[in-house]
């Protein structure tokens, strides 16, 4: 409704990476490759601003990057990611992403 009222004025960010709250019980989902967006940035700081307009970022497919926080439950098959199946990519959603790495792997500290 904004992007009508105002056309061209409206910047849309959306983040990708950090650390993700576990799934609901029963949904497992596809892990994320950060690799991909670290193979492609130039630069070691996080977060960045990383426009979508650019590739590859732009046809990165939002089912592998956003489909851990988005969850529909509806029919016979259980809950999965909200864009399971979806063609939609990263470039069709917003103007530009944070990138904020991939989450940080935290092992049990194992006690003696």
């Amino acid at each position: 409704m904004l992007e009508k009222a105002h056309p061209g004025r409206v910047f849309t960010v959306i983040p990708v990476g950090g650390e993700l709250e576990p799934p609901p019980p029963g949904v497992s989902l596809r892990e994320p490759d950060y690799r991909k967006f670290e193979s492609a940035l130039e630069t070691k700081a996080r977060p960045v601003l990383l426009p979508l307009q650019r590739l590859p970022f732009r046809d990165f497919r939002a089912e592998e990057f956003l489909g851990g926080g988005m969850f529909s439950c509806l029919g016979s098959g259980g809950c999965k990611s909200a864009f399971a199946g979806s063609a939609l990519v990263l470039g069709q959603m917003a103007d530009a992403i944070v990138y904020y790495g991939a989450p940080i792997v935290r092992r049990a500290r194992s006690v003696p």
